[in-house]
């Protein structure tokens, strides 16, 4: 650019209150300007930065940037804190949520026996005597034949088909059911069929053979016709695709393997946790007492 060109310029420029290339602005650093390379008439010439374009300026705004990102941020051991924090509260959650599960099952299994019971009373009252259980192959039918309960029928499953019950207790798992004796009788005295059309195979002076404990080892009921029992969420120990079972080894507590030994005693200890010093119980009982079976019978019109 010719001299006098540039005299020009810078008067259009001083003019219009702005600098021209070249010169400096009012208040401005040299920082701020950097020298561009000759033009081809051998003329420099000067273009002028932006204000903090500078390397420092970046470098300083950089720094600042990320001392503004770490001060927002966590450290790894807050995060650590919060994950822990975290994680209690979703065990806790859990082991809640389990628990409630855990009752609600029982209050259906509760009611669920109550209804079996009451099936119970409304076949020794048609049929005049109670049903024999169901024992292998399972298929929800008394075994009985001709008259009285096959060998061995006074154990096994809850012979659902027969009473038109449900199937599975409320953890996905069959009955145990055990029809009572009379001591001084054959074996299935409550379970024969009656003498006459219209009477009982048992009579008023009649008693079972199974009785039913606390954990403490009182008696609750004594001389019971007929008793029930889920294993609740250990069923799945016993019923087995071989047939029904009581290992020693299954983690059953003593009270429990009380109740799936195939003996005439059953304990009812109401429900104990795993860590609980007597171990744990969460069998579910209900059984027949003999006086209330009788007055039914007496309703029904087969007992005098």
């Amino acid at each position: 650019m010719a001299l006098g060109e540039r005299r020009g310029l810078a008067a259009v420029v001083a003019a219009a209150g702005r600098p021209w290339p070249g010169q400096a602005r009012p208040g401005a650093r040299l920082a701020d300007y950097l020298e561009a390379p000759a033009n081809a008439d051998g003329d420099a010439s000067y273009v002028e930065r932006a204000p903090g374009t500078d390397a420092n300026d970046v470098l300083a705004r950089g720094r600042a940037a990320m001392s503004a990102r770490r001060q927002c941020g966590f450290s790894l051991v807050e995060l650590a804190v919060v994950l822990v924090i975290i994680g209690l509260l979703l065990r806790g959650g859990i082991a809640a949520l389990d628990a409630g599960m855990e009752q609600a099952r029982r209050a259906e299994q509760r009611r669920q026996l109550e209804h079996v019971r009451s099936a119970l009373y409304g076949f020794a009252m048609s049929r005049g005597r109670l049903p024999c259980a169901d024992r292998e192959p399972r298929d929800g039918r008394e075994d009985y034949r001709r008259g009285r309960c096959e060998a061995g029928a006074g154990h096994g499953a809850l012979p659902w088909v027969t009473l038109g019950v449900g199937r599975r207790d409320a953890w996905g798992h069959p009955l145990y059911y055990s029809v009572a004796a009379n001591p001084g009788g054959n074996l299935e005295d409550f379970a024969d069929a009656p003498a006459a059309p219209g009477a009982s195979s048992f009579g008023l002076a009649d008693a079972g053979n199974r009785d039913v404990a606390n954990g403490a080892g009182e008696l609750l009921a004594e001389d019971v016709p007929a008793v029930v029992v889920s294993f609740g969420p250990q069923g799945g120990q016993l019923w087995t695709a071989g047939g029904f079972q009581c290992p020693a080894g299954a983690g059953l507590s003593a009270d429990e393997r009380e109740n799936c030994d195939g003996d005439q005693t059953f304990v009812d200890a109401g429900y104990r946790v795993a860590g609980d010093a007597a171990g744990r119980f969460d069998d579910m009982l209900t059984w027949v007492p003999g006086a209330v079976l009788k007055a039914r019978m007496v309703d029904a019109g087969r007992l005098p």
